[in-house]
């Protein structure tokens, strides 16, 4: 009974902490900004997304500031965030500090165009994805074809996100490159090699001709993006079923 109590008081102890972490999380981060630091994992993506699904419901005219240091990580947990900020109508600023590589890079490029932003000392990479696989010849056939699908679409992303050719970004891709935060912006990564905070809502209303001009962009865009889903999807079951096309 006694290894019992021991037990639930260190349970206590440890929830007691966790919450006084949450509350110190809630109290200096600013309202309507969420931080994507460290791996990108199952763990810090759900923090990410439940953010932005959050304020998104609050107010989705009202940007949301999506701050980045990250050496990468997983790509399924990268794609998550991606398509959440896809997906909401808010428009959503991106703030690389320190480093932003591999699939972080894909989440800081997925911000609303015009609102990108890099620290001055950030450091940007981008290379082949890559992972390992065991088991037998055909499992690792299979995760093979996998991963050259996550490149793909990586690319692809990408590209839309730069205005960069296909063919350019692999090739950087294969031999590593690495950008500083003015090169980066020049590759169309970002947008201006400045940090921005909530506080500078006024610098953003600068930086373009009206607020709600990026506003009504940024939904345009959305509304196009689903509608090149759409089309993709059905082009896609077409080729399937040639003989189901009207």
């Amino acid at each position: 009974r006694s290894t019992q109590s021991r037990s639930s008081a260190a349970s206590d102890v440890y929830k007691r902490q966790k919450q006084r972490i949450v509350r110190m999380y809630d109290i200096i981060v600013p309202d309507r900004t969420t931080i994507l630091f460290g791996d990108i994992s199952e763990n810090t993506s759900s923090v990410v997304v439940s953010s932005i699904l959050k304020y998104n419901y609050e107010n989705n005219n009202m940007p949301i500031f999506l701050y980045i240091n990250s050496l990468g990580g997983s790509v399924y947990s990268a794609w998550s965030i991606v398509d959440v900020m896809n997906s909401v109508e808010t428009p959503i600023v991106t703030v690389g500090v320190g480093a932003v590589m591999s699939a972080a890079v894909l989440v800081l490029a997925s911000g609303t165009k015009g609102w990108r932003f890099l620290s001055k000392n950030t450091r940007v990479m981008i290379h082949n994805v890559y992972g390992g696989s065991d088991g037998t010849p055909d499992d690792i056939k299979r995760d093979a074809k996998e991963l050259s699908y996550l490149e793909q679409r990586y690319i692809e992303e990408l590209s839309a996100a730069t205005g960069k050719a296909v063919k350019d970004i692999q090739e950087d891709m294969k031999n590593t490159k690495y950008m500083d935060s003015d090169e980066a912006v020049k590759y169309g990564l970002a947008d201006y090699n400045r940090i921005v905070t909530p506080s500078d809502l006024h610098f953003l209303s600068y930086i373009t001709t009206d607020k709600s001009d990026i506003v009504a962009e940024h939904k345009r865009h959305k509304s196009k993006v689903k509608l090149n889903a759409t089309k993709d999807t059905a082009n896609k079951r077409d080729k399937q079923n040639p003989n189901t096309r009207s």
